[in-house]
């Protein structure tokens, strides 16, 4: 009997540790358009080629230079509702190529919205950020990775993954944009407390067995 409750605990406490340590895509190259893939480059609220699958913007104007990577100005946001739903006691990761010079902030931040469409109210989960340096090159983008946010409430579980880009400044004669590619966010369940402690004791078991 002790032999099959050690068995049991072992194999519990294995299965757990799978399932924590295994990070679902949320967002990458391949999960909804985290390169930024359009059919041709120019301006999003002209061209409707130019705007990438997935993505769309919240006033001002986003725009693309290219056909794999965007630019945003100060005066929108790029949006992207993933439809994907946000689990209880997720922690959700981002990490991003960023750039844009001098003083430009390029952020990215994930969020849980109550509703599909991204109305009703939202939660940051997690975000990253870079600031940018007089050396940066004038489309010179450098991997960024934010810190894990922190596991999402029980309130939040069937709240759905929203991917906002934007953040940087603009002054009255041109656009000075921020440059955004390769998005990729992450999510991990992290246990509670006395789910580890489960862990504890099938480890506990199987050193008293031994």
């Amino acid at each position: 009997m002790k032999k099959m409750l050690v068995l049991v605990s072992v194999a519990a406490s294995l299965l757990l540790i799978g399932s924590v340590c295994q990070a679902t895509i949320i967002m990458d190259a391949t999960h909804h358009n985290g390169d930024f893939e359009a059919g041709t480059a120019g301006f999003w609220h002209n061209t409707p080629s130019a705007v990438p699958y997935g993505w769309t913007y919240v006033a001002g104007y986003p725009y693309t230079t290219a056909t794999r990577f965007i630019q945003v100005g100060s005066t929108g946001d790029g949006v992207n509702n993933t439809g994907e739903l946000v689990g209880a006691g997720n922690a959700f990761t981002v990490q991003a190529d960023l750039g844009g010079g001098t003083g430009v902030d390029a952020w990215v931040r994930v969020y849980a919205t109550q509703n599909n469409d991204g109305t009703g109210t939202k939660v940051l989960l997690a975000s990253v950020n870079r600031i940018g340096l007089a050396t940066d090159g004038t489309y010179a983008m450098y991997t960024t990775l934010g810190t894990q946010g922190t596991p999402a409430a029980a309130g939040l579980a069937g709240y759905f993954v929203q991917v906002r880009i934007g953040g940087p400044w603009e002054d009255f004669h041109h656009y000075i944009s921020g440059n955004y590619d390769n998005i990729v966010v992450t999510s991990e369940y992290i246990p509670e407390p006395a789910t580890l402690a489960i862990l504890g004791l099938g480890g506990l078991l199987l050193r008293r067995k031994k």
